[in-house]
């Protein structure tokens, strides 16, 4: 969960863009993809006012972790999904403004998660909440004190990509 502290608001004209330090995972996909906008050398290192705001919009749906987001003066917004563990159905649930956009189904076993399958609705992938959804479901594996053995193929990849994960492979243990 963040903090008040780690929650920033950069207004511009047109724009106001959002970054959760708490969420921030620092791929720099915002740095290589807008510098004039994004550079964390500078304070304030966020300037959306530098670059028109479809660039700025581009950039920010990039952002992996959700750490960034906006708010338009059209109505156009991009805020972090939620992550759920839905115990009852197995799966842990990601959702945009409360509405299913995804799921990665599990099994528990003792101090095990064996992930088997991940989804996400057609027309939201692309979009990086596959990345997201089993970011913050190992995250919570991991505030458990539990293992995962990976059965899906994209939790299997994603946790070869991540090695900030590799300690919670029941594989490995």
């Amino acid at each position: 969960m963040s903090s008040e502290n780690d929650f920033r608001s950069y207004p511009a004209p047109g724009i106001t863009v959002t970054w959760d330090a708490s969420r921030c995972r620092h791929a720099t996909e915002c740095v290589r993809g807008l510098p004039l906008v994004f550079d964390p050398t500078r304070r304030p290192w966020i300037t959306p006012e530098a670059a028109a705001v479809d660039d700025v919009i581009d950039v920010v749906d990039r952002c992996p972790s959700y750490a960034l987001g906006y708010r338009t003066n059209d109505g156009r917004q991009r805020t972090a999904p939620e992550v759920v563990d839905n115990t009852a159905m197995s799966r842990f649930e990601i959702r945009l403004g409360g509405t299913l956009a995804g799921f990665a189904e599990y099994q528990r076993a003792n101090d095990l998660v064996v992930f088997s399958h991940t989804e996400i609705r057609e027309g939201l992938k692309g979009k990086g909440l596959a990345t997201h959804l089993i970011t913050e479901s190992l995250d919570m594996v991991r505030a458990q004190d539990l293992r995962v053995l990976p059965l899906c193929p994209f939790v299997i990849a994603f946790m070869a990509a991540h090695p900030e994960f590799a300690e919670l492979d029941y594989r490995h243990h």
